[in-house]
């Protein structure tokens, strides 16, 4: 029971005014009273009975009343060893309670008060304001029902609200320190105040000699752009073809090889080199007099073709080439003729540094 009110041990429990039992003991548990009952053999207590306590007269004793609630048949029965939780237990006023409401109504108590209230409230109502709350009760209907509308996003608000808040509440440490430490960083930054004034008014300076510069080269640096329209236009046309023109960077190994291999790995490299005189005349000497040494003269190719891969390459060579003048057929220069001189004698044989030394 939450409150025993005058109820000792030995009391006397009764059921529809009938002497039963009596309280055993009254202990207190986890703040409640706990009472203890014990009832005479063959007792049958309803089901549905209710533990009040109650007196016997406005100044008689108390005792424990074991009945159904006001209007119900009893029903069922407690067995032996059963427990009433606190929520089926109460008690009946008192007699000083009783004696209380009962002078506060032959005293007037706060009728006169609820009178009042019921005067001022009509003076309000009446004296013609009747449109002036018709209209406030209307805004108030209209109110109510904006908020009856908008329920599931103020519920969503909440929600959210709620989770800022648990988030928060996880991030405190991480605030602290953030407000620990911006006090000094805005210390830092009211002593270098100065310097970002300095900084500023620099920088607005400088806005306004870019602004006289592009004012008076505006029509100058307009027809560069127009200019170099063209340029931009015809190197994004060619713009798929970049990628493969740079692959030749890393000649003799292809672009994709270098990007796969790596330091101590290795790449197979296999390679044709063509050194004939016509494809060495148009990669190297295209437009110049050599090419038409090259192509004409001696130097010329041989001739290509499937019929040249049946011949030996060692002796091929060696062999004349059909057209061109053997080596017997090819004349000697000219030797010139000189006159046949006869040694010095005697003295006007030269020493050994040819007379430099006058002859000694």
């Amino acid at each position: 029971m939450a409150n025993v009110a005058n109820l000792v041990p030995n009391s006397e429990v009764k059921i529809g005014d009938v002497t039963v039992g009596s309280v055993r003991s009254i202990e207190v548990q986890s703040w409640q009273a706990t009472l203890t009952l014990a009832l005479d053999e063959g007792v049958r207590v309803p089901g549905n009975a209710l533990a009040r306590v109650a007196q016997k007269s406005l100044l008689g004793a108390e005792y424990l009343d074991l009945t159904p609630p006001a209007g119900e048949q009893p029903q069922g029965a407690l067995p032996v060893g059963a427990t009433l939780g606190v929520e089926r237990t109460g008690r009946y006023p008192e007699t000083e309670e009783v004696l209380s409401a009962l002078a506060l109504t032959l005293t007037g108590g706060g009728l006169d008060q609820i009178q009042t209230i019921n005067r001022e409230f009509s003076r309000t109502l009446g004296n013609g304001h009747e449109e002036d709350v018709r209209g406030v009760l209307t805004r108030l209907d209209t109110f109510v029902g904006a908020l009856d509308e908008q329920k599931t996003d103020l519920v969503r608000a909440l929600e959210q609200l709620d989770r800022f808040a648990g988030t928060v509440a996880q991030e405190k440490d991480t605030l602290a320190t953030a407000l620990d430490t911006v006090p000094q960083g805005l210390a830092a930054l009211n002593r270098q105040r100065g310097q970002l004034v300095t900084t500023l008014d620099s920088v607005g300076r400088f806005g306004d000699v870019a602004n006289r510069v592009l004012d008076g080269a505006q029509d100058d640096l307009i027809s560069n752009l127009r200019h170099l329209q063209p340029v931009l236009k015809g190197l994004a046309d060619a713009g798929p073809a970049l990628p493969e023109a740079t692959g030749d960077a890393t000649f003799p190994f292809p672009t994709t090889a270098i990007l796969r291999s790596f330091k101590g790995d290795y790449i197979n490299f296999f390679a044709t080199v063509d050194l004939t005189t016509e494809r060495t005349t148009k990669n190297f000497a295209s437009g110049l007099p050599l090419e038409s040494v090259l192509s004409g003269g001696p130097l010329a190719s041989l001739p290509l073709g499937p019929q040249t891969q049946a011949t030996d390459p060692l002796r091929v060579p060696l062999q004349p080439v059909p057209g061109l003048p053997g080596p017997a057929e090819i004349p000697l220069l000219p030797q010139p003729q000189t006159p046949p001189t006869t040694p010095p004698t005697g003295a006007d044989q030269p020493g050994l540094l040819g007379g430099l030394l006058g002859g000694r």
